[in-house]
């Protein structure tokens, strides 16, 4: 096991190899790296795995984009099950903030045979308190991507002026 690590002491390279019948040979390696910006932040990410040590036998890629405070706007992460370059899948997750800062929506898309059509898309609301606590969140699942909602799920909190939680409620609508 190797790590090395940027002038910030964040790990941008790892590596793990194995060698099961301790014969001298590697029989499997995985591998990933990383890119930081200057507060920490994951920016790049990719995974290999190596099964026989012969070359990557899968590959995955994360690439986030954030704002200056760190919030995360758009994660891409990408499969190539057999290393041969080609994506398999995609997964995309945008992000919107509220002027607080916080959280309020969320969209995110699956491109299982990565043809660039999503084939299914779950979009996630985010509501507050005054004081950023979380109150609301709505959750609707387009299964088929065809624009008609399949799932909603609405989870709700109450909470008393001291801040404590007084009832919590989950709805479901399958339809």
């Amino acid at each position: 096991e190797t790590i090395a690590y940027d002038v910030w002491d964040n790990p941008v390279d790892y590596v793990l190899e194995e060698d099961r019948l301790a014969d001298g040979t590697v029989d499997n390696r995985i591998r990933s790296t990383a890119g930081f910006d200057e507060h920490g932040n994951v920016l790049q990410a990719t995974f290999e795995a190596d099964s026989g040590a012969a070359g990557a036998d899968q590959r995955a890629t994360l690439i986030r984009e954030v704002d200056g405070a760190g919030n995360e706007l758009r994660t891409t992460y990408e499969e190539d099950f057999q290393a041969d370059g080609v994506v398999d899948t995609r997964v995309v997750d945008d992000s919107t903030r509220n002027a607080r800062g916080l959280l309020a929506l969320e969209v995110t898309t699956y491109d299982t045979d990565a043809d660039g059509t999503p084939d299914s898309i779950v979009r996630q609301a985010f509501s507050y308190d005054r004081r950023g606590r979380p109150v609301t969140r709505v959750l609707e699942l387009d299964s088929d991507a065809d624009g008609t909602i399949d799932f909603r799920e609405l989870e709700s909190r109450a909470l008393d002026l001291r801040g404590e939680l007084v009832l919590y409620r989950i709805e479901y609508d399958s339809g």
